[in-house]
């Protein structure tokens, strides 16, 4: 997600600033944002000063911060030295508490832009926790405090940035699409117009929070509404899944997609969920969005249509105006954006029940993780293997055998175990894939688990994923809307 500023860093490193000497907006900004070495300059100059009719003032944002995508077409990814954005992608609250005592620690010249960072870092520690309205609440406190840095009508700069991108996201992640679309459409205005004038480059891309982009107008997309009984349940895989010819359990249901009954996977490895485009060619929804999928550097990027789905059934319960994605598949998908409406979730390899009024004595906060623009998250649960101790992903969507998978850059000789080339199925199809089996002894939040790990190529630097033959045996409580979520 970052961009390396290293040479940057190498640039400035030697510069120092003397007892009396006073900053530009622009040293300012890249002493507190970049976390440099202090530079010597002219007096500070209020931000509203550089105001001019028809544009906001864009501050510190440099043009070593561009790249260039696969396509040729320019690209921004604005992120904080300090590593705090990071650190909330890999769910890590431990070190965002690190990174605020440093911060706390040393403030900048600039008490405005210290409310502001310390606020971003205060913000990621309540998302990794599941407390989306407090993540929200210290961003809004922030901005209102922060004036007149942190207001775009006088300085458009990497906090405020920041900041509102994150605000946006939460919005997402909580489940309120009518106020993410006014919040993208504001952010589009009063942001991303200002950065792409500055750079003179009308096409810039935001790669880090443009993924998924409203082509609709707000009120396009009415609230979510959900209603049903108060205790629901379904049953899990209507249909067998086949892999080394054994039956794997896969979390899978049949739902009432808008009058059309659909096989859908429930994935808590998912903020949106998604239905065929078979379906989509049938009912004609409303396109309200585009998603833009990133593969290897090698390939270009795919767009996948958003829609508004006005009904979706999963059990006896309805859910109303759902955006989800269009994808080539023969299932639809229910996301954490769906599951995050529904309250006390119960899963295990049989059934989900769901609803206020099933018996839950879960009450552990949760350990999520999240990107900026709230369009990646997922829930957390520490594992032991082979003498480490890391967090993994519980994406019940991956129906491997396997109840551990582990990303590698490639499959070293040095991976024991027996070597598979097989075709998986997945939320989005059948894949031909790679991979090494090794049988090992797993502990999964601290229950023992005898099983296998699954090596397959990818992200080397992904967390490893906790597959759907993780519940064979034990139940997944969780509770988004209260943060809360355990493994028993």
């Amino acid at each position: 997600m970052t961009r390396s500023c290293e040479s940057f860093l190498r640039r400035i490193s030697d510069q120092r600033l003397h007892s009396r000497s006073k900053l530009t907006p622009k040293r300012l900004g890249l002493l507190v944002f970049f976390n440099l070495a202090i530079v010597t300059g002219n007096p500070i100059i209020a931000p509203s000063a550089h105001a001019d009719s028809g544009s906001s003032p864009v501050h510190f944002f440099e043009f070593d911060l561009l790249t260039v995508d696969t396509e040729g077409h320019p690209a921004l990814s604005v992120s904080d030295s300090h590593g705090v954005l990071d650190a909330m992608l890999a769910g890590d609250t431990g070190k965002l508490l690190t990174i605020r005592k440093v911060l706390e620690q040393n403030p900048g010249p600039e008490p405005a832009f210290d409310i502001m960072r310390l606020a971003l870092c205060d913000a990621a520690i309540a998302r990794t926790k599941g407390d989306i309205e407090r993540s929200s609440r210290i961003i809004r406190q922030a901005l209102q405090t922060a004036q007149p840095w942190s207001n775009p009508a006088h300085s458009v700069n990497p906090f405020n940035f920041m900041l509102m991108t994150l605000l946006s996201g939460n919005f997402l992640l909580e489940g309120n699409p009518p106020i993410w679309a006014a919040e993208r459409t504001y952010l589009e205005q009063n942001l991303f117009a200002p950065i792409r004038a500055h750079y003179e480059k009308p096409s810039l891309d935001f790669s880090d929070v443009e993924q998924l982009r409203l082509t609709a107008l707000p009120d396009a997309l009415p609230p979510l509404t959900t209603e049903g009984p108060r205790l629901d349940h379904v049953s899990f895989n209507p249909f067998a899944t086949i892999i080394d010819n054994s039956t794997v359990t896969t979390a899978a249901a049949k739902i009432d997609v808008d009058g059309s009954i659909a096989p859908a996977i429930i994935n808590t490895g998912t903020v949106l969920g998604a239905v065929p485009a078979s379906l989509q060619r049938q009912h004609h929804w409303s396109q309200i969005g585009t998603f833009t999928e990133y593969g290897p550097s090698t390939k270009p990027p795919r767009i996948v249509k958003i829609v508004r789905v006005p009904s979706l059934t999963l059990g006896h319960t309805t859910f109303r105006n759902q955006m989800m994605m269009v994808i080539q598949s023969d299932f639809a998908v229910i996301g954490l954006q769906t599951l995050g409406i529904l309250r006390h979730v119960i899963m295990n390899e049989h059934e989900m029940t769901f609803g206020p009024d099933v018996p839950f004595t879960c009450r552990r906060h949760t350990s999520q993780l999240s990107s900026i623009s709230g369009f990646k998250a997922g829930l957390l649960l520490p594992v032991t293997y082979e003498g480490k101790r890391s967090m993994a992903i519980m994406n019940t969507g991956e129906n491997y055998p396997e109840p551990l998978v582990i990303d590698v850059a490639r499959l070293s000789n040095a991976l024991s175990g027996s070597r598979k080339e097989q075709k998986i199925e997945t939320a989005t199809g059948n894949e031909q894939e790679k991979g090494v089996k090794h049988t090992t002894t797993l502990l999964i939040d601290g229950h023992l688990a005898h099983g296998a790990i699954r090596y397959r190529i990818g992200k080397a630097d992904q967390l490893p994923t906790l597959t759907m033959s993780a519940l064979e045996g034990r139940t997944l409580a969780f509770d988004l809307r209260a943060g809360i979520a355990c493994l028993d």
